[in-house]
């Protein structure tokens, strides 16, 4: 797509990632050259790991830039010398046992010569010495942490097999919470939430509390509380100044000149937005190695229904379903390296595919031809600059009375007729107003709309629906032309004019956070009331 942020790399931008590409290839071809469907032996697998470990991170001078006691080197040597070689596993599963085995390696931090805080666990701080020791993590889960059952031995076996209990933890964790509470002076600390949950007190907080009393208690947080204080002065500002909403304002040169008719929606709602895209020329990118999402199943639906449209504009084939299916099931083996979300979407395709076969027929009952993805754009006069409004509209029908209809596949929730009416989703109203303005080719200017529809495909219950905007007390070309309206007043302020383009000035409604929500800062300005947000 011409957004596409990779369309701006330049040739040396190119050379400089197959270079980056190629070296890892290099770094990497002592794990490549393994079979990757075969299972190797364990020895083998950390020995190329090993191999692929230094080579990655080789220096130019191809000096490893590892040190050689770094203990995961030692780890991966103590695999790779294990004399049992029964224990084998393919490529792919090898990062899950490797996982698996180093979740039991313990691996001592050293502590730098002369530094005055150590961070230790309870094995560790068993044999050190301390003027001050803090106790933290005394929650419920935490310290003690919590006991899972064992879902191969119970109670009974465990005790004829001469296995302790899993209570024993607990008793051991109780041993170091004692020795290490015999420290000069120590400071007991938990969480009263942890990832915004709130807690309990650890059974030996709450079992000291009780043998202490409520006043020595209540003494003994008194002087935490000096400790909080202080600790929450560190932080506080010496002034709290809400952010001002954004109000960029662009030399008339810089404003964008064309947008589509999706961009619309984020123009009227927040222009900050089309500023940072269009103007700084900000793009977001795509996560590395992210796996596919609802985009592209959505992709995947919307190249299915746009083949059937092409192959079959006037007459239906006899199996509408299977050839929807066929054609989704080719755009599935892009995603053969992920066959669990295959699995996953192979039955919501189906149920989209069968309602689709019974929606096309009652379809195309009033239906002479229709025409799938079409381009158009519409130049709109602003005073001495033209804006140009650029759109895709998934499907557009001709109707046997010679009138047009204009659809909207979506794979998730389309906007609703509220939104629609009330100018905040105009796609669907723009594209009937292109329409009738020439702006789709082989269509005449000045051809009758008489309907806009929402068709969902998410292969849920139900797996399709067909949502048509009535107009509210007028025609389809009437709710074009006050979209029309609408758009030319917000292109001579923003486009022609200096107005700013300003942060969230419609966000009622939105159904997601925009892509600059946090350049924009909207956090630090919104809760203060400032613009009426």
């Amino acid at each position: 797509r011409a957004g596409d942020p990779r369309l701006r790399l330049r040739e040396d931008d190119a050379t400089r990632a197959r270079d980056l590409l190629d070296r890892l290839a290099a770094a990497l071809d002592a794990l490549a050259a393994l079979d990757d469907g075969a299972p190797h032996p364990l020895a083998v697998l950390a020995a190329a790991h090993r191999a692929a470990l230094l080579a990655l991170a080789a220096e130019d001078d191809d000096v490893a830039s590892i040190a050689p006691d770094d203990p995961v080197l030692a780890f991966l040597d103590s695999l790779a010398a294990a004399p049992d070689h029964r224990l084998t596993a393919t490529l792919a599963e090898y990062p899950a046992l490797f996982e698996a085995l180093a979740g039991t390696a313990t691996v001592g931090v050293p502590v730098p010569r002369g530094a005055r805080v150590a961070i230790l666990g309870q094995l560790e701080a068993r044999f050190q010495t301390a003027d001050l020791v803090v106790l933290a993590g005394l929650e419920e889960g935490t310290w003690p942490a919590s006991i899972a059952a064992d879902p191969w031995l119970n109670r009974t076996m465990r005790r004829d097999f001469g296995l302790p209990q899993p209570e024993w933890r607990i008793g051991l964790a109780a041993h170091d919470f004692v020795s290490l509470s015999g420290a000069r002076r120590v400071v007991f600390a938990h969480a009263e939430k942890v990832a915004g949950v709130p807690t309990v007190a650890s059974r030996w907080l709450q079992r000291l509390e009780a043998v202490l009393g409520s006043d020595r208690t209540a003494g003994l947080r008194a002087v935490g509380d000096r400790y909080l204080a202080l600790a929450r002065r560190l932080d506080r500002p010496a002034a709290i100044r809400p952010a001002p909403r954004p109000m960029p304002v662009p030399p008339a040169p810089l404003r964008p000149k064309r947008l589509s008719v999706t961009e619309i929606e984020t123009l009227l709602r927040d222009p900050y937005s089309i500023y940072a895209r269009h103007v700084l020329r900000l793009y977001p990118l795509d996560p590395l190695d992210a796996a596919p999402g609802a985009a592209d199943k959505g992709t995947l639906l919307h190249g299915a229904l746009d083949a059937f449209a092409a192959a079959y504009p006037e007459a239906l084939p006899d199996d509408i379903a299977a050839f929807v299916a066929a054609r989704a099931e080719e755009g599935l083996k892009a995603f053969a390296a992920f066959p669990d979300l295959v699995a996953l979407w192979r039955p919501r395709i189906a149920r989209v595919a069968e309602w689709f076969a019974r929606f096309e027929r009652e379809r195309r009952a009033g239906v002479a031809a229709v025409l799938s993805e079409r381009s158009g754009r519409l130049d709109i006069p602003l005073g001495e600059i033209v804006f140009t409004l650029t759109g895709r509209a998934d499907r557009i029908d001709r109707l046997k009375d010679g009138a047009y209809a204009v659809l909207d596949y979506k794979t998730g929730v389309p906007a609703g007729i509220k939104q629609v009416l009330a100018g905040l989703a105009p796609q669907l109203p723009l594209e009937a107003a292109m329409l009738a303005r020439g702006a789709f080719a082989d269509i005449p200017r000045g051809a009758e709309v008489s309907e806009i529809a929402y068709v969902r495909i998410s292969g849920g219950r139900p797996a399709g629906e067909f949502r048509p905007i009535p107009p509210d007390g007028g025609t389809v070309a009437d709710l074009a032309d006050e979209a029309i309206d609408q758009l030319t007043g917000v292109l001579a302020r923003l486009i022609a004019g200096d107005a700013p383009f300003a942060s969230l000035v419609s966000p009622q409604f939105a159904s997601r956070y925009g892509e600059y929500d946090h350049l924009a800062r909207i956090r630090e300005w919104a809760g203060s009331g400032e613009g009426g947000a």
